[in-house]
């Protein structure tokens, strides 16, 4: 599944409750961000918003494959230890 940019801000599409039945999820840097709210709270960010994505998103769903794009930086392929 990729989603596509939320122009309400909002990032409730329902993919979280969906999350459990998608076997990759490839989204942009900014839609991940905005998906866990890694903005919102200070305190998310003593941890580096992939270290915090990748835990957010294993809580979700632990066998869904999560694939951040970053330009032309490339991606990231998040697994929780």
């Amino acid at each position: 599944v990729v989603p596509q940019h939320d122009a309400a801000e909002t990032w409730d599409g329902g993919l979280l409750e969906a999350l459990s039945n998608i076997d990759f999820l490839i989204l942009s840097e900014v839609e991940a961000k905005g998906i866990t709210k890694y903005h919102d709270s200070a305190a998310i960010r003593k941890k580096t918003f992939f270290e915090y994505a990748a835990t957010y998103f294993h809580d979700k769903s632990p066998n869904t494959h999560v694939i951040i794009t970053l330009g032309s930086d490339g991606c990231v392929h998040l697994k929780n230890r």
